[in-house]
């Protein structure tokens, strides 16, 4: 599971309001226990879940109309691809369609 620090999970959310990816919803927040919150993102039927749970940050994507979450990381291991940073890993949401989430399914364990 990617693991993100309080500032790339700030970067990440960046990005994403900036690469038109519109807020879905939001569970929890500063008054829960621990201030865990998911956040979910949605852009052209992509999903991408930012979640704080006990302080630690990590980050998934999933498909309108599945029930289904992948690791960002894990995405990018099956994509091939080698990106660094946090925002450079979740970019690779924009590119998965549906076609491409189900071959995914295959290839990588879902995340919780």
């Amino acid at each position: 599971m990617a693991e993100l620090t309080e500032q790339d999970a700030g970067a990440v959310r960046q990005w994403l309001e900036s690469n038109q990816f519109q807020h879905v919803s939001t569970v929890g927040g500063d008054s829960e226990g621990f201030g865990d919150r998911q956040d979910v993102w949605e852009r052209d039927g992509t999903l991408v879940r930012l979640t704080r749970d006990r302080g630690q940050w990590w980050y998934d994507l999933s498909r309108s109309g599945t029930n289904n979450w992948l690791d960002v990381d894990s995405v990018n291991a099956a994509l091939g691809y080698k990106q660094t940073s946090p925002v450079e890993r979740v970019q690779v949401a924009g590119a998965v369609d549906d076609r491409m989430f189900s071959a995914l399914l295959t290839a990588v364990r879902p995340s919780p």
